[in-house]
């Protein structure tokens, strides 16, 4: 989902249509933790809208930051109060783990 060619107008295999209704669906089974696109804001904040307006207060996991091209603090500005940036490479491959680690949570 943070990847190109992950939606049908991005030549993937997903209608884009079919993305939000999965969430909907997900919600109506009682799913209330969603893994969203972290490099993708916009998509994060109508997928938080479509389901708040169904009542549900989603907790988000957002992957796509750094290596994908992801910013956290516009990630942070749409995703709501309950959510969790999941930083991977731009961590463990960094010169200074800690001071990355730092970094990137104060953008949160």
């Amino acid at each position: 989902m943070t990847h190109l060619k992950y939606k049908k107008s991005e030549g993937g295999f997903l209608a884009d249509e079919s993305i939000l209704e999965m969430y909907l669906i997900a919600a109506d089974l009682g799913v209330k933790d969603f893994v969203v696109p972290g490099n993708r804001p916009d998509d994060i904040k109508r997928i938080r809208e479509a389901l708040e307006e169904k009542g549900i207060a989603p907790r988000f996991y957002a992957p796509g930051f750094v290596a994908q091209g992801g910013e956290i603090t516009e990630a942070t500005k749409v995703a709501g109060d309950h959510w969790h940036a999941i930083v991977g490479r731009g961590i463990y491959k960094a010169e200074d783990i800690k001071k990355a680690a730092l970094e990137y949570t104060s953008k949160i």
